[in-house]
């Protein structure tokens, strides 16, 4: 008995008489004994199932105010609630519910009190969701902060927690470079931004109609970088590979055509097997030999020899212009682009146990 008084003063506990009628007759002591520990009173399992269970019942609701703010750089920022039926998820015990949107009168819904869309969660007779989502676009008094309020209006059990996931939209990413937000999934490090959600409050009711205290949720940041833009005059060609450092060791290539544009070396000695450039101007600081006649009548010989005495310098470094390495954008955390505006999608979990 000592135990039970002490279960008793720190947990809410019952006593429940339960048997066969004729044993319980042929041996009246253990249920004596457990009236005795109750005092009389008789406890029923559908109440204690209500009293565990039903903690947070049918009249509850959750208010989500949209995040927006200023993000760790100091600028705006703002975020869209998608009111899509794709875009919503509700589970209850891990199972996800039907979503159904809500448009006409007799569903319940008739666009009134600024209300924006309306869906339902779950089966149904008309209107009689397991759970409803109003969202207000301007506020619910058409002139304040978005928000969407969750109906409750089925008992939530702590062995079947239920669990709301939405979308948001970045409205106005920036575009100058850098890192903007903090990114922590369940708000467990208290960020400051950038917020999914400015705020999310439970107004809990249990099964004998009573109001609890209002409960916070905690609140997701998240974060997106954008990276350095590409130089627009310089087109990018991803195909092209990133030009490696230039080997002085490597010989030059013969076939390689020279530049007319490249201002002639004087001292650069003569490659034989090089093709004449009629457009190349002629040195008139290189001396001609007066004792060899010129016989304009006779032709080149392409077979001749150079002169082996004159070597071409191999230890003079080439002069190479390189590919300058091609770089291109990307945009992480989901920066895409829809008709010239570039959006960041966002998914925030909502969870009531």
């Amino acid at each position: 008995m000592l135990v039970y008084n002490r279960i008793a003063a720190k947990y809410h506990a019952n006593i429940v008489v339960s048997g066969v009628e004729n044993e319980m007759a042929v041996y009246p002591y253990g249920p004596a004994f457990m009236k005795y520990l109750a005092n009389g009173k008789t406890v029923s399992f559908e109440q204690i199932q209500k009293d565990v269970f039903y903690l947070l019942d049918a009249g509850s609701k959750v208010m989500d105010v949209i995040g927006f703010g200023k993000d760790n750089k100091g600028n705006d920022y703002n975020m869209d609630f998608i009111p899509n039926v794709s875009k919503l998820i509700l589970t209850v015990g891990g199972r996800a519910l039907d979503v159904t949107e809500i448009e006409s009168v007799d569903s319940g819904f008739d666009g009134s009190a600024f209300e924006t869309n309306r869906f339902g969660f779950g089966p149904h007779e008309g209107a009689n969701f397991d759970f409803v989502l109003h969202y207000y676009r301007k506020g619910m008094d058409g002139n304040s902060d978005e928000c969407f309020v969750w109906d409750i209006n089925v008992p939530v059990s702590n062995f079947a927690p239920v669990q709301l996931t939405y979308t948001v939209e970045l409205t106005n990413p920036q575009t100058v470079a850098g890192t903007y937000g903090e990114y922590d999934a369940n708000g467990s490090k208290k960020l400051t931004g950038l917020y999914t959600n400015k705020e999310a409050v439970l107004y809990p009711v249990d099964s004998n109609g009573d109001q609890g205290v209002p409960e916070l949720f905690a609140k997701p940041t998240v974060s997106y970088t954008v990276n350095p833009a590409v130089n627009p005059d310089k087109p990018v060609n991803p195909d092209k590979p990133v030009n490696p450092a230039v080997n002085p060791d490597k010989p030059v290539n013969p076939d390689k055509p020279v530049n007319p544009d490249e201002p002639v070396n004087p001292d650069k000695p003569v490659n034989p097997d090089e093709p004449v450039n009629p457009d190349k101007p002629v040195n008139p600081d290189k001396p001609v030999n007066p004792d060899k006649p010129v016989n304009p009548d006779k032709p080149v010989n392409p077979d001749k020899p150079a002169n082996p005495d004159k070597s071409v310098n191999s230890d003079k470094p080439v002069s190479q212009t390189g590919d300058e390495s091609n770089v291109i954008l990307w945009i992480l955390i989901s920066l895409i682009s829809l008709g010239g505006a570039v959006l960041l999608l966002l998914r925030n979990k909502r969870r009531v146990n």
